[in-house]
């Protein structure tokens, strides 16, 4: 039997039955609320869906622009990136041992502990120096084409 106690929540399309003298009238009400919102923003969608001209999809008026570049800025930037990548494996690590054995250990006369710790330092400063120089090519690179791009 049915008291007024019971009550059917529809929440996603299915049925729930709550007795109110165990769940909170606030959590009723947030659950009503939510399932308000959810069903208007499901009609402005569903309206915006029926608005849409299926038939436009098919009568383009040209040939599909091309968003990606010319074939030579994209081996350009190719270049551009194995040449910083070859650079950002070989230079810190060369510069590291590099420094380590000639400049601190022989010309500086420093320990072997030592010339670890400040020969790690130079190679980070490479690294730093490296994605800076990157980052510098890169910006200067695009604003170019950009600038190509926007006179014709």
């Amino acid at each position: 039997m049915w008291n007024s106690s019971r009550q059917w929540y529809v929440i996603s399309n299915r049925k729930y039955i709550v007795e109110r003298s165990r769940v909170p009238t606030q959590c009723l009400v947030i659950v009503e609320r939510l399932t308000f919102v959810f069903r208007e923003r499901r009609r402005e969608i569903v309206g915006k869906m029926e608005k849409f001209d299926k038939s436009s999809l098919g009568t383009a008026t040209g040939p599909a622009a091309d968003f990606r570049g010319t074939d030579g800025s994209l081996v350009s930037a190719l270049k551009t990136l194995l040449f910083f990548t070859v650079l950002m494996v070989t230079l810190p690590i060369g510069l590291y041992f590099a420094s380590k054995s000639f400049v601190f250990e022989a010309s500086m006369g420093m320990s072997n502990k030592d010339s670890y710790f400040y020969a790690a330092i130079v190679a980070v400063v490479a690294v730093h120096v490296v994605l800076a120089l990157f980052v510098y090519v890169a910006w200067n690179e695009g604003s170019r084409q950009w600038r190509e791009g926007k006179q014709d």
